[in-house]
């Protein structure tokens, strides 16, 4: 938490359930001098992580549509195929 004459620092990424630190430090222009680095401040971020079984069924679920939708593409071309182009020859009179 930065109170108040401080300047907020934004992290790009959070991880759920992660536990974050930061320790501070001023530095004086003026007289160039460093002060000494403040208490730890730690918080931990709410949230549950991914579940191992949210991920697997995720690449499941993947895996899955590899394989379907070749497959899928492969039988429009043959259902296509054979209804544009028919290999038998038609007889002129039926």
């Amino acid at each position: 938490v930065v109170k108040s004459g401080g300047i907020p620092v934004h992290l790009e990424t959070m991880e759920p359930a992660a536990r974050y630190c930061v320790k501070a430090q001023t530095f004086v222009k003026t007289i160039e001098r460093h002060s000494a680095f403040s208490q730890a401040e730690c918080i931990e971020v709410q949230g549950e992580a991914l579940p191992l079984a949210l991920a697997l069924f995720g690449f499941v679920g993947f895996m899955l549509l590899l394989v379907v939708v070749p497959l899928s593409i492969w039988k429009m071309g043959q259902v296509l195929r054979y209804s544009c182009c028919p290999s038998v020859v038609l007889p002129d009179t039926l």
